[in-house]
């Protein structure tokens, strides 16, 4: 049995980054460890865990590098994840490691790219493991973005170390080919508590969230689609993610909510039209609720096809929406069994995985 220890836990500052680890976080603090969930930003403090320290990390004002202009979309995918996230590192890294200095812990555990938490494991001397959100990046994601922050390693006196561990979240039939073998546990959907929704009415309920992840375009394309759901004559609600709507004019029959707890809500609709993050598509199919995916950035696209491909979602992307096609998409999700049966039979290869509690105890192999 793995005695106590203190565990430090990082991620980057946003949502979709710090709630797939959330689960493995309170199983660590059940089985009696120390830990500690440190961000260098506001996203890990609307998390309140009982045993766990949230702690905000002062960040140095270092703007992330810009994406270069000519990238097409799958590079801007890679550039996000091997330089833009990873590089977010050079603004708290001193921060963090002066406090781990003083906390002491005996293993961190980062999420993919978060990076400061590994240059503070490679200064501690301390084992670290890394901590994916379901959909597991590319194999050379790691050594890509550490060719960025060699000055980073050498300015703490430490080199680039191997983890002790690499797991990720959800089953294998919904990775990418490019995805390296790693040892895999159940995803377990979680959000912050929030007041419940009334209960279903007689009309289908449909849930549109596009997220909360930043994007110029966002809240627009959420009102827009928002009009077309409701036009089918369902029950639409739309959570929209703490984002400021004050301009966007909203149907009669939508009802707009600022945050909920998204698998519980999912989990009482018939379809989710979403964007394609980890927990909203795990939400859904944890549930076994079909989906309508509208990826805006990022890794959504890539989430979105891996989903399509397993015929849990139908996927639009941004240049292909038009009202026309959007309606018909929620409507074959509704009508469409098939969806439903897939997003079940997925969920189902997620439950047969070894829950995180399991990973708890599989770290005891890292202290003998």
């Amino acid at each position: 049995m793995l005695s106590a220890v203190r565990v430090l836990v990082t991620v980057n500052d946003a949502f979709g980054h710090v709630f797939p680890l959330v689960p493995t976080t309170l199983a660590l603090a059940a089985a009696g460890h120390e830990v500690l969930l440190a961000c260098p930003g506001t996203a890990a403090n609307s998390v309140r865990l009982d045993g766990v320290l949230v702690r905000e990390f002062h960040a140095d004002d270092i703007a992330a590098p810009d994406f270069p202009p000519t990238l097409d979309r799958h590079e801007r995918f890679i550039f996000a994840v091997t330089k833009r996230w990873p590089t977010a590192a050079l603004r708290w890294t001193q921060s963090l490691l002066r406090d781990a200095r003083g906390w002491k812990p005996d293993l961190v555990i980062v999420e993919p790219v978060e990076h400061a938490g590994r240059v503070v494991a490679a200064a501690l001397g301390i084992p670290w493991v890394e901590h994916g959100w379901g959909f597991t990046l590319p194999a050379d994601t790691n050594q890509r973005a550490n060719e960025a922050l060699v000055d980073l390693y050498t300015g703490a006196a430490a080199t680039v170390q191997e983890p002790a561990l690499r797991v990720d979240l959800g089953p294998a039939s919904l990775q990418a080919t490019d995805a390296p073998k790693v040892d895999r546990f159940r995803y377990v959907p979680w959000s912050p508590s929030a007041p419940s929704l009334p209960p279903p009415g007689p009309r289908p309920r449909i849930l549109v969230t596009l997220g909360t992840y930043r994007n110029s375009k966002a809240a627009e394309r959420l009102a827009a689609a928002a009009r077309v759901v409701a036009a089918t004559r369902v029950e639409v609600i739309v959570v929209l993610g703490k984002r400021e709507v004050a301009d966007l004019a909203w149907p009669p029959r939508v009802q707009t909510v600022d945050w909920v707890n998204m698998p519980f809500e999912v989990s009482r609709s018939q379809v989710v039209v979403h964007h394609g993050g980890a927990g909203t598509s795990y939400a859904a199919v944890v549930a076994g609720v079909p989906a309508v995916c509208l990826p805006q950035v990022g890794d959504q696209f890539r989430n979105a096809a891996l989903l399509a491909a397993q015929g849990v979602c139908l996927s639009l992307e941004p240049e292909a929406v038009t009202e026309d096609r959007l309606r018909d998409l929620v409507i074959s999700a509704l009508d469409d069994p098939s969806a439903a049966q897939a997003a079940k039979s997925v969920g189902q290869q997620n439950a047969a995985l070894p829950h995180v509690r399991e990973l708890v105890a599989r770290l005891s192999q890292l202290f003998g």
